[in-house]
């Protein structure tokens, strides 16, 4: 049993991966092999939460693999929050586009003009890019 429970750590462990840490596998993804037929698929989903006093701090971190030009869609990022009052705030938004570009990866940083604010209603708003 306990041997069990340490393979499962491991490849738990396995799968952490740092911020920046780019495989040129990833890049050269043509189809998913688990859904035949997308558009795109979620490569890397982590969020960390940290809570202090009075302040709650969400941190994520997300990599999109655009398959064809159908899923450039999924590339839209908008991130939903409570406005009234300035209850809760977004900011330092990061993003960047990674190719392989002749078997060199190339990183393109988002211009911080294409973030804009969008009004849902009075009290939600959304920040998109």
């Amino acid at each position: 049993m306990l041997l069990l429970l340490l393979f499962a750590v491991i490849i738990l462990k396995g799968q952490t991966q740092l911020y920046g840490q780019i495989d040129t596998t990833d890049l050269k993804l043509t189809s998913c092999d688990f859904e035949k037929g997308a558009n795109a698929m979620v490569l890397f989903d982590k969020t960390e939460v940290n809570t202090e006093f009075l302040l709650t701090t969400v941190t994520r971190h997300i990599r999109i693999k655009i398959l064809n030009d159908k899923g450039l869609n999924a590339a839209n990022i908008a991130i939903e929050y409570y406005s009234k009052g300035n209850l809760q705030r977004i900011g330092n938004i990061e993003a960047q586009t990674i190719n392989l570009d002749q078997k060199q990866i190339k990183f393109t940083q988002l211009d911080p003009s294409l973030i804009y604010k969008q009004a849902e209603n009075k009290y939600i708003r959304k920040k998109r890019l």
